[in-house]
Protein backbone atom coordinates (compact mmCIF):
# COMPACT_ATOMS: atom_id res chain seq x y z
CA UNK A 1 0.00 0.00 0.00
CA UNK A 2 1.26 3.87 -0.95
CA UNK A 3 1.51 5.61 1.64
CA UNK A 4 0.95 9.45 1.89
CA UNK A 5 4.44 10.58 1.66
CA UNK A 6 5.05 8.61 -1.80
CA UNK A 7 2.27 9.27 -3.05
CA UNK A 8 2.93 13.36 -3.31
CA UNK A 9 6.24 12.68 -4.14
CA UNK A 10 5.33 10.64 -7.45
CA UNK A 11 2.60 12.76 -9.27
CA UNK A 12 0.27 10.82 -10.73
CA UNK A 13 -0.60 11.80 -14.44
CA UNK A 14 -4.30 12.37 -14.81
CA UNK A 15 -6.22 12.69 -17.79
CA UNK A 16 -6.88 16.36 -18.52
CA UNK A 17 -10.88 15.65 -17.95
CA UNK A 18 -14.00 15.96 -15.87
CA UNK A 19 -12.89 14.09 -12.87
CA UNK A 20 -15.40 11.17 -13.60
CA UNK A 21 -14.46 10.72 -16.87
CA UNK A 22 -10.95 10.91 -15.75
CA UNK A 23 -11.07 8.44 -13.13
CA UNK A 24 -12.99 5.90 -15.21
CA UNK A 25 -9.73 5.94 -17.46
CA UNK A 26 -7.29 5.74 -15.19
CA UNK A 27 -8.31 2.90 -13.63
CA UNK A 28 -9.55 1.06 -16.94
CA UNK A 29 -7.11 -1.51 -16.65
CA UNK A 30 -6.31 -1.03 -12.72
CA UNK A 31 -8.60 -0.57 -9.89
CA UNK A 32 -6.60 -2.08 -7.24
CA UNK A 33 -6.72 -0.15 -3.90
CA UNK A 34 -3.23 1.20 -4.59
CA UNK A 35 -4.22 2.73 -7.70
CA UNK A 36 -8.09 4.04 -6.00
CA UNK A 37 -5.75 5.69 -3.54
CA UNK A 38 -3.00 7.31 -6.07
CA UNK A 39 -6.42 9.07 -8.15
CA UNK A 40 -8.24 9.97 -4.90
CA UNK A 41 -4.68 11.73 -3.44
CA UNK A 42 -4.06 13.41 -6.56
CA UNK A 43 -7.83 15.16 -7.66
CA UNK A 44 -7.70 15.68 -3.56
CA UNK A 45 -4.51 18.03 -3.84
CA UNK A 46 -5.76 19.15 -7.26
CA UNK A 47 -9.56 20.65 -5.34
CA UNK A 48 -7.65 22.04 -3.02
CA UNK A 49 -5.75 23.95 -4.90
CA UNK A 50 -8.74 24.99 -7.20
CA UNK A 51 -10.92 26.38 -3.83
CA UNK A 52 -7.52 28.14 -2.34
CA UNK A 53 -7.22 29.61 -5.86
CA UNK A 54 -10.20 30.55 -7.08
CA UNK A 55 -12.95 28.38 -4.94
CA UNK A 56 -15.50 26.13 -6.63
CA UNK A 57 -17.79 26.63 -8.88
CA UNK A 58 -20.74 25.18 -9.61
CA UNK A 59 -20.10 22.80 -12.39
CA UNK A 60 -16.89 21.83 -9.95
CA UNK A 61 -19.74 20.77 -7.20
CA UNK A 62 -21.52 18.94 -9.47
CA UNK A 63 -18.53 17.10 -11.17
CA UNK A 64 -17.13 15.76 -7.43
CA UNK A 65 -21.11 14.88 -6.94
CA UNK A 66 -21.29 12.70 -9.76
CA UNK A 67 -17.38 11.50 -9.05
CA UNK A 68 -18.71 10.63 -5.25
CA UNK A 69 -21.76 9.06 -6.79
CA UNK A 70 -20.09 6.52 -8.61
CA UNK A 71 -16.90 6.11 -6.45
CA UNK A 72 -19.39 4.68 -4.12
CA UNK A 73 -21.93 2.64 -6.04
CA UNK A 74 -19.02 0.96 -7.59
CA UNK A 75 -16.20 0.89 -4.58
CA UNK A 76 -17.75 1.74 -1.83
CA UNK A 77 -17.80 -1.84 -0.43
CA UNK A 78 -14.57 -2.67 -1.39
CA UNK A 79 -12.45 0.36 0.08
CA UNK A 80 -14.60 0.73 3.46
CA UNK A 81 -11.70 -0.30 5.38
CA UNK A 82 -9.43 1.82 3.67
CA UNK A 83 -11.52 4.62 3.69
CA UNK A 84 -12.55 4.73 7.18
CA UNK A 85 -8.42 4.35 8.17
CA UNK A 86 -7.76 7.38 5.79
CA UNK A 87 -11.13 9.38 7.54
CA UNK A 88 -10.30 12.98 7.49
CA UNK A 89 -6.87 12.79 5.61
CA UNK A 90 -5.87 15.33 2.68
CA UNK A 91 -5.91 12.01 0.67
CA UNK A 92 -9.38 11.48 0.51
CA UNK A 93 -10.63 15.20 0.48
CA UNK A 94 -12.29 14.57 -2.80
CA UNK A 95 -14.61 12.10 -1.62
CA UNK A 96 -15.78 13.89 1.55
CA UNK A 97 -16.09 17.16 -0.73
CA UNK A 98 -18.07 15.01 -3.17
CA UNK A 99 -20.59 13.70 -0.70
CA UNK A 100 -21.22 17.04 0.87
CA UNK A 101 -21.89 18.54 -2.94
CA UNK A 102 -23.87 14.87 -3.45
CA UNK A 103 -26.45 15.84 -0.87
CA UNK A 104 -26.75 19.14 -1.37
CA UNK A 105 -27.55 18.08 -5.39
CA UNK A 106 -29.70 15.62 -3.73
CA UNK A 107 -31.90 18.34 -1.79
CA UNK A 108 -31.73 20.95 -4.69
CA UNK A 109 -33.42 17.95 -7.12
CA UNK A 110 -35.66 17.41 -4.11
CA UNK A 111 -36.82 20.69 -3.51
CA UNK A 112 -37.03 21.84 -8.03
CA UNK A 113 -39.36 18.32 -7.76
CA UNK A 114 -41.37 20.11 -4.96
CA UNK A 115 -41.49 23.30 -6.54
CA UNK A 116 -42.41 21.57 -10.25
CA UNK A 117 -45.12 19.81 -8.65
CA UNK A 118 -46.66 22.58 -7.31
CA UNK A 119 -46.35 24.62 -10.17
CA UNK A 120 -48.33 22.00 -11.62
CA UNK A 121 -50.62 21.77 -9.12
CA UNK A 122 -51.04 25.70 -9.06
CA UNK A 123 -51.53 26.09 -13.05
CA UNK A 124 -54.72 23.32 -12.94
CA UNK A 125 -56.21 25.43 -10.49
CA UNK A 126 -56.30 28.44 -12.33
CA UNK A 127 -56.99 26.56 -15.46
CA UNK A 128 -60.49 25.25 -13.19
CA UNK A 129 -61.19 28.66 -11.72
CA UNK A 130 -60.34 30.80 -14.99
CA UNK A 131 -64.16 30.82 -16.02
CA UNK A 132 -64.69 33.09 -13.39
CA UNK A 133 -61.72 35.43 -14.14
CA UNK A 134 -62.63 37.03 -17.40
CA UNK A 135 -65.79 39.64 -18.87
CA UNK A 136 -66.78 42.80 -16.88
CA UNK A 137 -65.96 41.99 -13.39
CA UNK A 138 -64.22 42.39 -10.37
CA UNK A 139 -62.25 40.18 -8.93
CA UNK A 140 -60.57 40.41 -5.32
CA UNK A 141 -57.96 37.67 -3.70
CA UNK A 142 -57.03 37.32 -0.20
CA UNK A 143 -53.89 34.86 0.25
CA UNK A 144 -52.95 34.07 4.01
CA UNK A 145 -49.93 31.48 4.67
CA UNK A 146 -48.37 31.34 8.37
CA UNK A 147 -46.86 34.83 9.35
CA UNK A 148 -47.53 36.43 5.95
CA UNK A 149 -51.09 37.52 3.99
CA UNK A 150 -51.66 39.29 0.93
CA UNK A 151 -54.55 40.67 -1.93
CA UNK A 152 -54.62 40.77 -5.34
CA UNK A 153 -57.78 42.90 -7.19
CA UNK A 154 -58.40 43.12 -10.62
CA UNK A 155 -61.32 45.23 -12.33
CA UNK A 156 -62.81 45.10 -15.59
CA UNK A 157 -61.51 43.63 -19.06
CA UNK A 158 -58.41 42.49 -19.43
CA UNK A 159 -56.09 43.17 -22.64
CA UNK A 160 -53.83 40.39 -23.39
CA UNK A 161 -51.19 41.69 -22.18
CA UNK A 162 -52.88 41.79 -18.20
CA UNK A 163 -53.94 38.58 -18.68
CA UNK A 164 -50.77 37.10 -18.97
CA UNK A 165 -49.30 39.28 -15.47
CA UNK A 166 -52.48 38.27 -14.23
CA UNK A 167 -51.81 34.49 -14.56
CA UNK A 168 -48.60 34.22 -13.71
CA UNK A 169 -49.35 36.33 -10.81
CA UNK A 170 -51.99 33.91 -9.37
CA UNK A 171 -49.89 30.52 -9.93
CA UNK A 172 -47.08 32.17 -8.01
CA UNK A 173 -49.57 33.11 -5.27
CA UNK A 174 -51.02 30.00 -5.63
CA UNK A 175 -47.61 27.42 -4.93
CA UNK A 176 -47.15 29.61 -1.73
CA UNK A 177 -50.38 28.72 -0.59
CA UNK A 178 -49.90 24.92 -1.69
CA UNK A 179 -46.37 24.98 -0.27
CA UNK A 180 -47.13 27.05 3.06
CA UNK A 181 -50.17 25.35 3.56
CA UNK A 182 -52.10 28.36 3.81
CA UNK A 183 -55.47 29.38 2.50
CA UNK A 184 -56.80 31.75 0.05
CA UNK A 185 -60.25 33.34 -0.83
CA UNK A 186 -62.10 34.86 -4.09
CA UNK A 187 -64.48 37.10 -4.23
CA UNK A 188 -65.90 37.57 -7.68
CA UNK A 189 -68.50 40.36 -8.26
CA UNK A 190 -69.82 40.98 -11.90
CA UNK A 191 -70.14 44.47 -12.46
CA UNK A 192 -73.57 44.24 -14.27
CA UNK A 193 -75.92 42.65 -11.99
CA UNK A 194 -73.58 43.50 -8.70
CA UNK A 195 -73.98 39.62 -7.60
CA UNK A 196 -71.38 38.32 -5.71
CA UNK A 197 -69.55 34.66 -5.89
CA UNK A 198 -66.88 33.50 -3.45
CA UNK A 199 -64.75 30.24 -3.54
CA UNK A 200 -62.36 28.96 -0.72
CA UNK A 201 -59.22 27.29 -1.16
CA UNK A 202 -56.16 25.61 0.88
CA UNK A 203 -52.94 24.17 0.52
CA UNK A 204 -51.21 21.44 2.30
CA UNK A 205 -47.98 21.54 1.26
CA UNK A 206 -48.37 19.18 -1.68
CA UNK A 207 -51.22 19.79 -3.08
CA UNK A 208 -54.19 22.48 -2.91
CA UNK A 209 -58.09 21.10 -1.25
CA UNK A 210 -61.22 23.14 -1.84
CA UNK A 211 -63.40 24.52 1.01
CA UNK A 212 -66.49 23.48 1.16
CA UNK A 213 -69.25 26.02 2.06
CA UNK A 214 -69.59 25.20 5.52
CA UNK A 215 -66.18 25.56 6.62
CA UNK A 216 -66.33 29.18 4.95
CA UNK A 217 -68.82 30.52 6.34
CA UNK A 218 -67.32 29.44 9.50
CA UNK A 219 -63.89 30.98 8.58
CA UNK A 220 -66.33 34.61 7.52
CA UNK A 221 -64.74 36.33 10.34
CA UNK A 222 -61.31 35.65 8.34
CA UNK A 223 -62.24 36.54 4.98
CA UNK A 224 -61.49 39.57 2.82
CA UNK A 225 -64.01 42.26 3.15
CA UNK A 226 -65.60 40.89 6.35
CA UNK A 227 -67.18 44.22 7.58
CA UNK A 228 -69.27 44.63 4.51
CA UNK A 229 -72.74 42.99 4.30
CA UNK A 230 -72.58 41.99 0.81
CA UNK A 231 -70.56 39.19 2.31
CA UNK A 232 -73.71 37.80 3.61
CA UNK A 233 -75.53 37.72 -0.04
CA UNK A 234 -72.64 36.11 -1.36
CA UNK A 235 -73.04 32.56 -3.14
CA UNK A 236 -70.20 30.27 -1.79
CA UNK A 237 -69.39 28.10 -4.69
CA UNK A 238 -67.29 24.95 -3.71
CA UNK A 239 -65.17 23.42 -6.35
CA UNK A 240 -63.96 20.26 -7.06
CA UNK A 241 -60.90 19.10 -7.85
CA UNK A 242 -62.73 16.64 -10.10
CA UNK A 243 -64.16 19.77 -12.56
Amino acid sequence: MQTEENIYANPVPLPDEPILESFKKFIKKDDSDERLLAFLAKESEIVLRKRELRGLTAEDEKELAAFYQCFTEHYGEKTEGLMLRLCEKKETLVLWMGEVFYHKECERKTIEQIMNSARQEAENLFAMLSRYFYGNREICFQFNVPYDDWGLSIFGKMSHRQRAEFRRCCITSFVNVILYSGMMTILIINQHTKSKKMIGVRGNGTTWLPVSKTEMLQEAACMPYRRSPADRFAEYIEISKEQ
